[in-house]
């Protein structure tokens, strides 16, 4: 299949002046780019390029740049040269390196469960440095926030009911042990550290980690794992039951089913009536990520509405 020139996805349809959240909600498919170990963390080969660049041309509006081996300062370095080769239109989100992401290319950052607990308890440390301040920020951004329905319908509770009993934060006390307590603490400290502009995602697998998650000032989450992944080969995989009932319960939240999304598994998120994916070796490793990151998206926007319709009608 022919690469055409060069176009603009539909998730840039967003006023470039728009905000982070508004062209978020705009975007259905999100790349997930991990740099190969080997390689520098701050300048990835020409390969990887290739993938990320045809991959975005294809449709990927937002990208988590992954180099799980990389310092700070080469993680800004790899952010900047992103947005250059990139542009200012794409979404440039920084996985598990909250400093990094508070870089001025960053858009944002996307917290792993295991990496969100270790912020949270970095707060509670007897020294906890810049934690402490951010973990106030956070806290503080939690009690002014406009407490925002979960989905649409006057019927639907707002967000302080749904928070109910998670504590006066919604979420971690001093002295907490609970691990689900430490990751939204975590998060907290993250959207202190990040302010309130730039996005903030963690991963998710049932509706109760959502409730925390917003709990935590996160304003996206992925879901999953859809299928085993060789990044993440030991991976609980996500009850396709719970991730449809979680897409419609938090409608106005971009819930991004994750892990072993390849065209063979996007199935299951088609038939969870989602119309949002991140997906990252399958396109990564593509011999042709522009073809499949086209496939994917005309999937996820085209097909999904075919099926919401049949089961529209079906139900009629």
């Amino acid at each position: 299949m022919a690469e055409p020139p060069a176009r603009a996805c539909p998730c840039f349809d967003a006023v470039m002046t728009a905000d982070r959240r508004s062209r978020l909600r705009a975007c259905h498919l999100y790349l997930v780019a991990s740099v190969p170990e080997a390689a520098d963390p701050s300048d990835p080969p020409a390969f990887w390029w290739t993938a990320v660049e045809a991959s975005v041309r294809g449709g990927a509006g937002a990208v988590q740049l992954r180099a799980k081996q990389a310092s700070t300062d080469q993680r800004c370095r790899l952010v900047a040269l992103a947005r250059q080769r990139l542009g200012p239109k794409v979404l440039l989100i920084i996985n598990d390196d909250l400093r990094a992401a508070r870089c001025d290319d960053a858009d944002g950052l996307h917290l792993g469960r295991e990496d969100a607990e270790r912020l949270g308890q970095q707060y509670f440390e007897p020294d906890p440095g810049e934690e402490l301040t951010w973990g106030a920020l956070g806290l503080e951004l939690f009690a002014s926030t406009e407490r925002r329905p979960e989905a649409d319908g006057p019927a639907q509770p707002d967000l302080g009911t749904l928070l109910g009993g998670l504590g006066p934060a919604g979420c971690a006390s001093p002295g907490s042990d609970s691990p689900a307590d430490r990751r939204c603490m975590g998060l907290l400290v993250a959207r202190g550290g990040l302010g309130p502009t730039k996005l903030l995602g963690t991963s998710t697998r049932d509706a109760g980690e959502i409730r925390r998650a917003l709990s935590g000032l996160a304003d996206h989450v992925g879901f999953g794992a859809m299928a085993v992944s060789g990044t993440k080969p030991d991976a609980t995989l996500a009850d396709p039951l719970e991730l449809r009932s979680c897409g419609r319960r938090f409608a106005q939240l971009p819930v991004f089913p994750i892990g072993g999304v390849d065209s063979r598994t996007l199935g299951r998120v088609l038939d969870a009536n989602l119309d949002r994916a991140a997906v990252g070796a399958a396109l990564m490793d593509a011999e042709d990520p522009w073809a499949l990151a086209s496939e994917l998206l005309r999937r996820l926007t085209h097909d999904r509405l075919r099926r919401a319709d049949q089961d529209g009608a079906a139900g009629a």
